[in-house]
């Protein structure tokens, strides 16, 4: 009985020891960024002049926008000629060609920008081992989910440089 005790507690040694030389499996270190996009795009070359012309699109297609809306009050009330529900009914294709136009001119300018800046935060991601760049704005809208960020994780100057 005293030899099955000696065996026992021998197998328990042989077990922990082993269990405690085993190389256990190291996490991978996750390093996390942030970038400003919009800051990156008013920064690169041709950011700004992107930003004015969608502006002034933006203001064109509510321009537009509120003379359909007030044609369709009147039609809506009875009070519209028929030189007006012709009018409307002009306008309202001439608005979708002009906002189709609008939408190709600033994705001409738009997506060669876009280009640019995603391959910048891809090739700084990956020199400086990041695991995840979260765009600032994700970080501004889910305060609620994401409670503290340290200021050393914005490299939103480093893509500037980058893209410049």
């Amino acid at each position: 009985m005293k030899r099955f005790w000696i065996v026992l507690s021998a197998m328990g040694i042989v077990l922990a020891t082993g269990t405690l030389l085993t190389p256990q499996a190291q996490v991978p270190q996750t390093k996390l960024g942030f970038v400003n996009v919009a800051r990156v795009l008013t920064m690169a070359p041709g950011g700004s002049d992107f930003i004015q012309q969608q502006a002034q699109a933006q203001a064109r297609v509510q321009e537009l926008q509120s003379q359909i809306v007030s044609l369709e009050a009147k039609v809506r009330t009875g009070l519209a000629t028929q030189e007006e529900q012709q009018q409307l009914a002009s306008l309202r294709v001439t608005a979708q060609a002009e906002v189709d136009a609008l939408n190709a001119q600033l994705a001409a300018i738009r997506e060669p920008l876009e280009m640019r800046i995603n391959d910048a935060i891809q090739e700084i991601g990956r020199d400086q081992d990041f695991t995840i760049i979260f765009s600032f704005d994700f970080v501004q809208q889910n305060r609620n989910l994401i409670l503290y960020v340290d200021p050393d994780a914005d490299i939103t100057d480093a893509i500037v440089a980058e893209v410049q």
